[in-house]
């Protein structure tokens, strides 16, 4: 069985990132491709996908997409906040 890397949790999972983010950019090299499925584009904030929204100004965005629904007594609930891309219909 293998040796435990001297690294704490942290910089194991950024370790782990780092192995992922290459393969996903080797992949797209090869392929000659510019997508890649759940593609990682920061490294410290592993969770943030980019959202393509076809804006005029901006066609892809970052971040959190959040769907708020208004009670009849006028009180705002978050019904979805996920950092991928989801359908607001």
């Amino acid at each position: 069985m293998g040796e435990r890397l001297p690294l704490s949790n942290g910089w194991l999972y950024r370790y782990w990132v780092i192995q992922h983010l290459y393969a996903q950019q080797l992949e797209m090299h090869q392929n000659k491709c510019q997508r890649c499925d759940d593609r990682i584009i920061s490294i410290s904030q592993s969770y943030v996908r980019p959202i393509i929204r076809g804006k005029q100004n901006k066609l892809v965005e970052f971040g959190a997409k959040i769907s708020v629904s208004l009670t009849g007594d006028g009180i705002a609930c978050v019904d979805h906040l996920r950092w991928s891309a989801f359908n607001e219909g």
